[in-house]
């Protein structure tokens, strides 16, 4: 099975025909996702949010509750280690 990146060139060059989004989610608990109630320091070793430079932040239902950048991270703990 074509990744999710081979199926969207595939559909873009006109080969996939009409084909739903889901095909294309990431699915849940996968790469470039973050519990949304998890500590900001487990994001300190995050490989995705370097890779990726944008997590999914998710509940534990896996519902989207928002993104978190790379940019917001390092402002954040800018902001913590002025003030602590």
């Amino acid at each position: 099975m074509p990744s999710a990146v081979g199926r969207l060139l595939q559909v873009a060059e006109g080969g996939g025909g009409a084909r739903p989004v889901r095909e294309l989610v990431v699915p849940p608990q996968a790469d470039g996702q973050v519990l949304a109630d998890a500590p900001l320091e487990a994001l300190l070793g995050s490989e995705p949010l370097r890779r990726l430079g944008t997590l999914m932040a998710v509940d534990r239902e896996g519902h989207l509750r928002g993104v978190v950048t790379l940019e917001q991270v390092a402002r954040a703990l800018q902001t913590t280690a002025a003030t602590g």
